[in-house]
């Protein structure tokens, strides 16, 4: 009997150790970057943007999702006085961030003109991991998109293509001062964007859209995110954030 109670114990034993439940790692969320580090119901507000210097706005995330070795992360942009929310959104991995593919968007171009577009194609990161940045090498990304550039005034749409090239480089580490606080060892990357516009039906393209190049001087502060970018003559600085 003693013999048999142990060879039943010993089997119980096998058993239960085989179909218990094991304690499953939580997934990594690639999306929260050292220098921007995006995760559910964070959230960055600003004071100013490119379009309007008077006008701020809020970045807000809404959902973060991890399916493998890839993170999806779902944002709304809105400014400041205005109900519409912009939805921006993130593919990120263990190079960096990226944009996610096919997702639509719109972007005002002042009070007439209004661009939707939809990513096509696209390489390069718009951020890569931190070692990269660190290591002082220039980094590219390069987009194709599909849209329409809608005039109000005119009551007219264009079906057109753009390509979106991006070049950025860590020019240094500085102390930054906004509204937000002080942040030290801040990143301060200075980026160049090229957009071509193209139509699609040999429609011509208003004056000054064919082609745009502006220069941004982007400031992140390691675990906290963008904390204040330079564009088009605009200053954008950090009023409120929350990290999650």
């Amino acid at each position: 009997m003693k013999i048999r109670s142990i060879f039943i114990n010993g089997l119980v034993s096998l058993i239960f150790g085989i179909v218990a439940p094991q304690a499953l790692a939580a997934p990594v969320n690639y999306c929260k970057h050292p220098l921007f580090p995006i995760s559910g119901g964070s959230y960055w507000a600003y004071s100013g943007s490119a379009m309007d210097p008077q006008t701020g706005y809020t970045l807000t995330t809404v959902l973060v999702s991890t399916q493998q070795d890839i993170s999806t992360a779902i944002m709304t942009l809105t400014y400041e006085g205005s109900d519409l929310m912009f939805p921006l959104g993130f593919a990120c991995d263990q190079g960096g961030l990226k944009l996610i593919q096919d997702l639509s968007f719109t972007i005002p171009l002042g009070k007439q003109l209004k661009l939707t577009l939809q990513l096509r194609e696209q390489e390069g990161y718009i951020l890569p991991a931190i070692e990269n940045v660190d290591s002082g090498v220039p980094w590219q990304m390069k987009a194709l998109f599909s849209g329409t550039l809608y005039n109000a005034q005119k009551q007219t749409s264009i079906d057109i293509n753009v390509l979106l090239e991006i070049n950025s480089r860590l020019i240094t580490k500085q102390s930054v001062v906004v509204p937000a606080g002080t942040f030290s060892n801040a990143y301060e990357i200075e980026q160049i964007f090229t957009w071509r516009l193209q139509g699609l039906k040999q429609e011509s393209i208003p004056k000054g859209f064919s082609g745009m190049t502006h220069e941004r001087m982007w400031y992140l502060a390691p675990n906290v995110g963008p904390v204040k970018a330079e564009l088009r003559g605009a200053i954008s600085e950090l009023v409120e954030y929350l990290i999650r």
